[in-house]
């Protein structure tokens, strides 16, 4: 488990009418995402993946690899990750459907290897919002990785609600945090 704070960049939240989003987190996810990809994991493999899933559950067998690690984006907000999607779908080495992107709430009841998460929420008044309050949304998104989930997010903001406040505090403890300073370069080499 990892949890990367944004407030160093900063990366604010942007609403528009009831929908937010937020662009320089959806960056960070497809940076995540080429670098996954680069350090081997082909867009095939993890296609593948879910082949092998299917086949191994109805054998009984468990034989999967590294190579064949399935990897899932999940946020709470539509809004997110239609930004992410086409973030995505613009990279041929991606491709759009190499990773299933979703909603806490589609992923219900099912799990990936890996998940990169989006809480989106960053803002100067600490307000998370009516989906990131429900304790069972955050058990949803927070239980959906079989080996790993890194989180992007505001701890300034999160912190203010009580279910996240005793996360991070859980997860400071275990040196589980990073912060991500405006000095961190793009995976292009671009600044960020």
């Amino acid at each position: 488990m990892l949890f990367l704070d944004t407030d160093g960049i900063p990366a604010e939240e942007h609403r528009s009418g009831d929908t937010v989003r937020n662009l320089i987190e959806a960056t960070l996810i497809y940076q995540i995402t080429l670098v996954m990809l680069a350090l081997g994991v082909s867009p095939n493999a993890m296609v593948r993946h879910a082949v092998l899933v299917e086949l191994e559950r109805r054998s009984g067998r468990n034989s999967r690899s590294s190579d064949h690690r399935s990897k899932g984006i999940i946020s709470p907000y539509r809004a997110q990750l239609r930004v992410i999607r086409r973030m995505l779908r613009g990279d041929e080495a991606i491709n759009g459907s190499a990773v299933e992107v979703g909603t806490v709430d589609k992923y219900q009841g099912s799990d990936k290897d890996l998940i990169l998460l989006s809480w989106v929420r960053s803002n100067s008044l600490g307000k998370v919002g009516d989906l990131i309050q429900d304790k069972r949304r955050v058990n949803v998104a927070l239980t959906r990785a079989k080996h790993k989930i890194i989180m992007i997010g505001s701890r300034r903001t999160l912190v203010q609600n009580e279910l996240f406040a005793s996360c991070l505090t859980l997860l400071e403890r275990n040196d589980w945090v990073r912060c991500w300073c405006s000095s961190a370069r793009a995976v292009d080499g671009r600044s960020s």
